[in-house]
C-alpha cells in the first residue's frame, strides 16, 4: 500500500475539454457518458469525434431524446423493457439466498414482478429487500405494497418529474390520473380545451421517455402512475377537496360532501365502472362549491338534489347520463369550450335567455 498514490484532480469542463483534445486526439477509444439529463454538459466538454481515431465510438445514456437529436448523433437505440423471462432472470440474480429457490416461492415471486412492471430498478430495489426473509416477511411486503411504493423505487422517477417545467408537469398528473391507455388525439382535444398547448407538452414526455405511443394511445409506465397518483394524494393525504385531481369515486364522493371552504379541485374523470355505487347518495349541490374546476367528466351516475350552478372556470364539460332537464340557468358559459351530454336527460340547455 505504501506504492499507492491517491491523486484526486478537480477541473472545470473546459480544462477536461483540454486534457481529452491532447490525449485522445487521433486514438481509437470507447467514451460513456452516462445519464446525461443537459446538452450544455457534452457541448462544454466540446468532444469532437472526428478528432478520435478510426474506430472509436461514443456512447450517450439518457432519458431525454432531444439531448441526442441536438447533440447530432448517428443513431439511437431506445432500450426495451425486460420480457418475463428477463425480468425473472433478473430478479432470481439479485435475489439470492432464504426461500426464492423454493417451489412455493413462484406466486410470490411472480406477484413482485406484477407489481415491478418489469422494470429493472424496481426488480432489483424489491430483491435486495426480500432475499434472505422469510415466507411471512414476503407476504407483509407484498401487502404493504398495495399501500404504495418504496422510496427507493420512487425517488429516481421523481428526479424525472422534477426536472419538468410546470405545464409538463400538469400534463404528466393528467396522463398519470386520467389519460392512460387512451387515444392520442382524445387526450390533446382535452388538454388542450383546458388551456394547455398539449402537443408541446407530450412531445416533450415522449422525449423524456415519460410516455410511449402505442397504436394512437398514449401509455405511461404503471410505477410513473404511481409516482403521478401519490403525487396528487400528497397535496392532501387526508381531504380530497384539497387535491387538483380525483379520479375515483369515493374521493369524489368526499369532497361532494365536504364543508371545507375554498375546494381546489382543478379535474374530476370518473370512466364508465368508476362511479359511486348505485345505492350511494350523492347531493351533486356540492359540485357548485367547486369554483376552480376547470375539467369534469362523468359517466352514469345519478345524483341528489339540484345543481345550482357549474363552477365558472369550467372549460371542458362531458357528462354522459345527464340526469337534469336543463343546464343552470344563472351561469355565464364564457369560459366552456366544449360541451357534451350524450344519452342525458336534457330537454332544453336552460330557462330564459343567456348571452354566451
Amino acid at each position: 500500500m505504501s506504492n499507492l498514490r491517491l491523486l484526486v484532480l478537480l477541473r472545470s469542463p473546459f480544462e477536461i475539454s483540454g486534457l481529452a483534445r491532447k490525449r485522445l486526439s487521433w486514438k481509437r477509444i470507447l467514451i460513456v457518458f452516462d445519464n446525461v439529463d443537459e446538452l450544455m454538459h457534452l457541448k462544454e466538454l466540446a468532444i469532437n469525434p472526428i478528432v478520435l481515431g478510426m474506430g472509436s465510438r461514443i456512447i450517450i445514456t439518457t432519458r431525454n431524446r432531444q439531448i441526442l437529436n441536438a447533440y447530432g448523433v448517428d443513431d439511437i437505440y431506445r432500450i426495451p423493457l425486460l420480457n418475463k423471462d428477463e425480468a425473472r432472470e433478473l430478479f432470481l440474480n439479485a435475489c439470492r439466498g432464504g426461500i426464492v429457490n423454493d417451489q412455493s416461492c413462484s406466486e410470490f415471486i411472480t406477484r413482485v414482478l406484477e407489481y415491478a412492471h418489469d422494470l429493472p430498478l424496481a426488480i432489483k430495489v424489491l430483491a435486495s429487500l426480500l432475499q434472505y426473509r422469510d415466507v411471512t416477511f414476503w407476504q407483509h411486503t407484498l401487502n404493504r405494497l398495495r399501500r404504495g411504493p418504496f422510496f427507493e423505487i420512487m425517488d429516481p422517477l421523481q428526479t424525472s418529474f422534477e426536472s419538468l417545467d410546470q405545464e409538463e408537469k400538469a400534463i404528466f398528473l393528467h396522463i398519470a390520473c386520467f389519460f392512460h391507455g387512451k387515444r392520442g388525439d382524445y387526450v390533446i382535444q382535452v388538454l388542450n380545451s383546458c388551456g394547455f398547448f398539449a402537443e408541446i407538452g407530450i412531445q416533450a414526455l415522449l422525449d423524456k421517455s415519460l410516455i410511449t405511443i402505442q397504436n394512437e394511445e398514449i401509455h405511461m409506465h404503471g410505477l410513473l402512475q404511481d409516482l403521478g397518483k401519490k403525487i396528487v394524494r400528497e397535496e392532501d393525504p387526508k381531504n380530497p377537496a384539497l387535491r387538483s385531481r380525483l379520479w375515483l369515486s369515493e374521493d369524489f364522493s368526499i369532497a361532494l360532501n365536504s364543508t371545507t371552504k375554498g375546494s381546489k379541485v382543478k379535474s374530476i374523470v370518473l370512466y364508465e365502472g368508476n362511479s359511486a355505487s348505485q345505492h350511494e347518495y350523492l347531493n351533486i349541490e356540492g359540485l357548485s362549491k367547486m369554483r376552480n374546476l376547470v375539467l369534469l367528466i362523468l359517466y352514469d351516475q345519478d345524483f341528489g338534489g339540484s345543481l345550482p350552478s357549474l363552477p365558472h372556470r369550467l372549460r371542458y364539460l362531458w357528462w354522459q347520463g345527464y340526469s337534469f332537464s336543463s343546464l343552470p340557468s344563472f351561469e355565464p358559459y364564457n369560459r366552456l369550450v366544449e360541451l357534451n351530454l350524450p344519452n342525458s336527460r336534457i330537454e332544453h340547455l336552460w330557462n330564459g335567455c343567456k348571452v354566451v
